[in-house]
C-alpha cells in the first residue's frame, strides 16, 4: 500500500523558518558570523564560504563562542542547500554536530543543536529518501528536548515528533510511531493548530491502517475531518489516506468519488500546492490505479500508474526514491494481472534499483546481494513480487527453473525482514512483522513442495523445513543467541549490569502504562506514561546499538540465525521418537517429520473450520468440571471432536511412521492450545469407562516445543543449577482467589524443608532471590493468562502480609534462571497471546526466555486435587531417571488408571504439557524427613535381626 505522508507538507514552512532567522546587525562581531557565511555563499561562492567557515569555527572555539559555533554549522548546511543544491554536502556539514569539541551549556545552545539534528534528519528523509539514516539525528533531537529543553511547542510537534513518527511508520515500527504521532497530535490540539493537527490525524490513520487496526483508523480519520480549519487543502491528505483504507478493504466503488473530490481540491491556488501539486496528484493517481486494478481494469490502471510515476519523478527529480519504488512494485502487479511476465519482472527489478542504489540488474532473474539490504520494506515487497511473477509464469509455461528462481527470491526476503526487525524498539512491532511474513513462508513452502514433486530432490524438502522454522519463535531464539553472545563476546560485568538496569526501567514503565490503562486513567496521564516508556525504550535501544558497535562479535553471534541441520536434530531423538512439526497455512496443512529415517513432508488438506473445531474440542473438555453442565452432551462432543481431529491432524502422519511410540510435537497457530494427548485414536462406545478410552496418551508419550531450532538450543544448555525450590502461597478463598488445600502439603512431601517458601514467605521478592540457581523450580499457586497482552499474564505470590502480589511474564525477561525444569502447578500457564509465528506469548515462554530448559505448563484451570496427585506421581517418575516427557506420561497413566471413572476425564490430566528439553534431571531427589525416618527404622531392624540371630 502506498500513502502520502503529511511530513512533506512541512517543507515550505521549514525553509521559511530557516530564512526568518535573526539578521545580524554588526558585521564584525561573532554573532554576525553565521549570517556573513550565507552572504559569502551568495556573493563569492562555495569555496570562499568553506574557507570562511573553517576560519570562523576555529575562532569561535578559541573565543568559547559555542552558540556561534553551532549557528555556523547550521548556516553551513543551509548554504549548501540553498546555493549548491548538493544534498550530500548538506548532510556532511550538519553531521559535524556529532563531534562537538564542547558540551552545550545552556538552553539556547541546546536548542540550536536540536535544530541541527532535525535539519540533518530532514535531509536524510526528505531529500535523500534514506529513512533508516534519518532516525539517528531525529532521536538525537528528541533526547535533547527530553533532557535539556523540556518544552512541548508547535515547532517540536511539526518538525520532530511528526517526522519521527512517520519514519517509524515507514520502517514498520508501529508502536514507536504511535507514541510520537499521538504526542504531536495532542500538542497541536492544545495549541489549537488545527490545520497541522489534520495532517497528524491523516498520518495516524495511515499508521493504524498499516497496523491492522481498522477501528482506530476510522476513528482518527473522522476526528481529522471534523477539525475546524479554514483552508480545505489539508483535507486532501485525509481523503487520499482514507481512500487507501477503503481500497485495502476492497471498497473501490466508495473510493473513486472521494478521489474525484480530492482532484478538485488540487486546483486550489496556494503556496503549498504550487510547490507540491505534482506529489499530491501522483498520490491521487496511484489510488485511482489501485481502484481500477481491484476491478480488473488493468489497462486503465496501467495508464494511471504511469501518470503517477511521471508526477513523482517531476517532484523528486530522481528515480532513487522509495516512493517511486512503491509505484514500480504496484505496476509490476498490474502487469502480472495482465500476464505480461517479462514486463512485470522488469518493474520489480526497477523497484529494487530505486532503493538499492548500487544494484544494476541485467536480467529479470538477477538478485541483489543480501548484504546490501537495510531497513526498507520496499525491498521485501519487490522480492515477493518477483517470486509471484516466476511462480505464475511457471503455471502458464511449466519450467522448474522459474519455480527455483521464485524460491530464491523468497529466501532473500528473510534477510530484508531481519534488517527491518533489528531497528525496532518495540517487541510488538517485531511480532507484527513476523505475522506478516507468515504468508510469504507459506508461499515458500508451497513452492518448495512443488519443486520436490517435480524433481524428487530431497533438498527442496529441507528448504521447506527451513522456511517453516524461520517463522517459528524467531524472537525467543534471538534471546537465547544474545545470552550466548554475551558470554562468548566477552561483554563486561559493567555492561551487563547497565543492560539490566535499562531493561528494568523499560519493564517498570511498561507496567505503569498497563496499570493506568486498566484503571481507565486520564488520557493526559496515560500519554505521559507512554512517553516515559518511549524514553526508556529509546535509552535501551541506543545503548544496545552502541554495544553492538563496540562488540562486533556480539552483533555477529546475536543475529546469526543458523538453524540446526536435520542430522543434528536427529541426535536429539531416540530411535522410536518422531519429531512432528506443523505449519497451518491458509491453503494447506504442512506436516514435517524427522525420525531416524530423515526428514519428510506431507501436504495435507487444510481441515475446514480448524480454529473453531479446536476451540470447541477444548470447551467439551474444560466445561466438564463446571457445575450444572450437560455431561452427556459434553462427552458426545468430546468423542466426536477427538476422533475427527485425530483423523485430520495425526492419523496420516502416524500411518507413514508406524515404528514410533514417542512424539515431539511443534504445533502451529491454533494447534498451540490443542491437548494432543486427549485425541482419540479410534471410535469408542458411549457407555465405555473413561479410563478405557483410546487416548493418544495410551500409545504415545508426547512432548512439545516452540520450534525445532529452539529445541536444539535448549539441548545445548549444560545441566545447571543445584537442588530444588518450591513456592506455595496460602489461599483460603479470600482476595478473589479460590482456596488451595494441598499444594503446600505436596511440596512438603516431595521437597526438603530448606527449599520451600510457603505462605507469607512465598513472596515475589523471595522468588526473584532464590529461584535463579536451582535445577528444579516448582510453583504451586494461582496464575492468570492475558490473551490480549501476553507479557502481562501473571503468577500470584504472597505480599508477605497476608495479601497477594503478582509477577508478570515481562518480569521473567529480567531474570536469569538455571532451572532444568520449571513446574508451573497453576492454571492457564500455557496460555497468553497467540501468534502464528512466535507461538503463545505468556508465562511458559517467559520462563524459557529467562533460561529454563523445560517448563511443565497447563492449558486450562486445573483441579487442585488432581494436580497434587499427578505431581506426586511425576516426582516419583523423575526420581527414577526417566526423561521429563516419559515421566509425565507415566504419571498421567498412573493417575487416571488408579482414579475413579469420573477422575479419569481428560480435564483432570490432559491440560499438563511438557514444553522444551526432555532429558532427565540427572540428579537424585532430596528425601523428605519421613524417608530418612523410614531408612533409620529399616537400618535398626536389620541391626536388631543380626543381634538376635547372634
Amino acid at each position: 500500500m502506498s500513502n502520502i505522508s503529511s511530513s512533506s507538507l512541512t517543507v515550505l514552512f521549514f525553509l521559511v523558518w530557516l530564512a526568518a532567522l535573526p539578521v545580524a546587525t554588526a558585521q564584525g562581531k561573532p554573532d554576525t558570523w553565521p549570517d556573513a557565511l550565507i552572504t559569502i555563499f551568495e556573493t563569492e561562492g562555495q569555496q570562499a564560504a568553506e574557507r570562511y567557515y573553517a576560519a570562523q569555527t576555529k575562532a569561535a572555539l578559541a573565543q568559547k563562542q559555542h552558540l556561534v559555533y553551532l549557528q555556523l554549522i547550521e548556516m553551513m548546511g543551509y548554504g549548501y542547500l540553498d546555493y549548491t543544491d548538493s544534498i550530500p554536502q548538506v548532510a556532511t556539514a550538519l553531521s559535524s554536530a556529532y563531534k562537538l569539541p564542547f558540551t552545550p551549556a545552556n538552553a539556547q545552545e541546546w536548542k540550536v543543536l536540536a535544530r541541527i539534528f532535525i535539519n540533518l534528519g530532514y535531509t536524510y528523509a526528505q531529500d535523500l529518501g534514506d529513512y533508516e539514516s534519518a532516525v539517528k539525528p531525529y532521536r538525537q533531537a528528541f533526547d535533547i528536548y527530553e533532557k535539556h529543553l523540556g518544552v512541548e511547542d508547535t515547532f517540536r510537534a511539526i518538525y520532530l515528533e511528526k517526522w519521527l513518527g512517520n519514519i517509524y511508520t515507514r520502517l514498520g515500527d508501529h508502536a514507536a510511531a504511535e507514541a510520537h504521532l499521538k504526542r504531536a497530535y495532542r500538542i497541536l490540539l492544545d495549541q489549537q493548530s488545527f490545520e497541522e493537527a489534520v495532517h497528524i490525524a491523516s498520518d495516524l490513520g495511515v499508521l493504524y491502517h498499516n497496523w491492522d487496526k481498522p477501528e482506530h483508523a476510522r476513528q482518527i480519520f473522522s476526528q481529522g475531518i471534523a477539525l475546524p480549519i479554514a483552508d480545505k487543502t489539508p483535507r486532501i491528505l485525509l481523503i487520499i489516506n482514507n481512500v487507501g483504507f477503503l481500497l485495502d478493504n476492497g471498497d473501490a466503488a466508495a473510493a473513486l468519488p472521494l478521489l474525484a473530490q480530492a482532484k478538485l481540491l488540487t486546483q486550489t491556488d496556494n503556496d503549498y500546492l504550487r510547490k507540491h501539486r505534482s506529489e499530491v496528484l501522483g498520490a491521487i493517481l496511484q489510488k485511482e490505479a489501485t481502484a481500477y486494478q481491484q476491478q480488473g481494469q488493468y489497462a486503465r490502471a496501467l495508464g494511471l500508474i504511469d501518470q503517477s510515476v511521471a508526477n513523482y519523478r517531476t517532484y523528486y527529480e530522481t528515480d532513487k526514491r522509495r516512493e517511486l519504488g512503491k509505484l514500480y512494485n504496484q505496476k509490476g502487479y498490474i502487469l502480472l494481472g495482465m500476464s505480461d511476465y517479462q514486463a512485470a519482472a522488469n518493474q520489480f527489478q526497477q523497484a529494487l534499483r530505486s532503493v538499492l542504489y548500487g544494484y544494476a540488474p541485467t536480467r529479470p532473474t538477477d538478485l541483489p546481494d543480501a548484504k546490501d539490504f537495510y531497513a526498507e520494506n520496499t525491498i521485501t515487497e519487490a522480492l515477493e513480487g518477483l517470486a509471484a511473477v516466476f511462480r505464475q509464469w511457471h503455471r502458464q509455461s511449466p519450467d522448474a527453473g522459474h519455480l527455483a528462481h521464485a524460491l530464491r527470491c523468497l529466501e532473500h526476503t528473510y534477510a530484508a525482514e531481519a534488517a527491518l526487525r533489528r531497528g525496532y524498539r518495540y517487541e510488538s512491532s517485531k511480532l507484527f512483522t513476523l505475522e506478516e511474513s507468515r504468508r510469504r513462508s507459506e508461499t515458500a513452502i508451497a513452492v518448495a513442495w512443488e519443486l520436490y514433486q517435480a524433481t524428487r530432490d530431497d533438498d527442496y524438502i529441507r528448504q521447506a523445513f527451513v522456511f517453516a522454522e524461520r517463522n517459528r519463535s524467531a524472537l525467543l531464539r534471538e534471546t537465547f543467541r544474545a545470552t550466548q553472545a554475551t558470554a562468548l563476546a566477552g561483554i563486561s560485568d559493567e555492561d551487563r549490569q547497565q543492560e539490566h538496569q535499562l531493561k528494568q526501567r523499560v519493564s517498570e514503565a511498561e507496567e505503569q502504562v498497563f496499570h493506568l490503562r486498566a484503571a481507565q486513567a486520564d488520557e493526559t496521564e496515560i500519554a505521559a506514561a507512554e512517553q516515559q516508556l518511549l524514553r526508556a525504550r529509546d535509552a535501551l535501544a541506543n545503548w544496545l546499538q552502541d554495544l553492538e558497535v563496540r562488540h562486533p562479535r556480539y552483533f555477529q553471534l546475536k543475529y546469526a540465525d543458523d538453524l540446526p541441520t536435520v542430522a543434528q536434530l536427529q541426535t536429539l531423538l531416540h530411535p522410536r521418537q518422531l519429531l512432528v512439526e506443523y505449519f497451518v497455512g491458509e491453503e494447506a496443512l504442512y506436516v514435517f517429520t524427522i525420525g531416524q529415517g530423515g526428514l519428510a513432508l506431507q501436504a495435507l488438506p487444510l481441515p475446514a473450520q480448524l480454529d473453531e473445531r479446536v476451540l470447541q474440542f477444548r470447551k467439551s473438555i474444560t466445561d466438564y468440571q463446571l457445575p450444572n453442565t450437560d455431561k452427556a452432551n459434553l462427552m458426545e462432543r468430546y468423542r466426536a471432536g477427538g476422533q475427527a481431529l485425530y483423523r485430520d491432524l495425526l492419523a496420516p502422519v502416524l500411518a507413514a511412521h508406524p515404528q514410533h511410540d514417542e512424539l515431539l510435537i511443534i504445533p502451529s497457530g491454533i494447534l498451540d492450545i490443542l491437548p494432543f494427548e486427549a485425541l482419540l485414536t479410534s471410535g469408542v462406545r458411549p457407555d465405555a469407562p473413561l479410563a478405557s478410552y483410546p487416548y493418544l496418551l495410551r500409545q504415545y508419550a508426547v512432548g512439545y516445543s516452540y520450534s525445532a531450532a529452539l529445541q536444539w538450543q535448549l539441548a545445548q544448555l549444560p545441566l545447571r543449577g543445584k537442588g530444588y525450590a518450591g513456592f506455595a502461597p496460602t489461599f483460603d478463598g479470600a482476595g478473589g482467589w479460590p482456596a488451595l488445600t494441598c499444594s503446600a502439603d505436596l511440596l512438603q512431601r516431595v521437597q526438603p524443608d530448606d527449599a520451600l517458601r510457603l505462605a507469607n514467605q512465598a513472596t515475589r521478592a523471595a522468588f526473584q532471590q532464590w529461584a535463579g540457581g536451582v535445577r528444579l523450580l516448582h510453583l504451586g499457586t494461582h496464575a492468570q493468562a492475558n490473551t490480549d497482552q501476553g507479557e502481562f499474564s501473571f503468577i500470584v505470590f504472597s505480599d508477605g502480609r497476608g495479601g497477594y502480589d503478582s509477577l508478570f511474564t515481562k518480569d521473567l525477561y529480567l531474570m536469569n534462571l538455571q532451572a532444568e525444569l520449571v513446574i508451573l502447578s497453576a492454571c492457564e500457564t500455557a496460555l497468553g497471546t497467540l501468534y502464528n509465528s512466535e507461538g503463545v506469548v505468556g508465562l511458559a515462554r517467559g520462563f524459557h526466555y529467562a533460561g529454563a530448559g523445560a517448563v511443565l505448563t497447563t492449558l486450562w484451570r486445573i483441579n487442585e486435587s488432581a494436580n497434587c496427585s499427578l505431581m506426586e506421581h511425576l516426582y516419583g517418575q523423575l526420581e527414577m531417571g526417566h526423561t521429563k516427557t516419559i515421566a509425565l506420561r507415566n504419571a498421567k497413566l498412573a493417575y487416571f488408571e488408579g482414579a475413579d471413572d469420573r477422575a479419569a476425564h481428560p480435564v483432570y490430566w490432559a491440560g499438563f504439557q511438557m514444553l522444551g528439553n526432555a532429558r532427565p534431571l540427572d540428579t537424585p531427589r532430596p528425601r523428605s524427613r519421613w524417608w530418612w525416618v523410614l531408612v533409620a527404622l529399616g537400618v535398626a531392624g536389620v541391626v536388631g535381626a543380626i543381634i538376635i540371630r547372634r
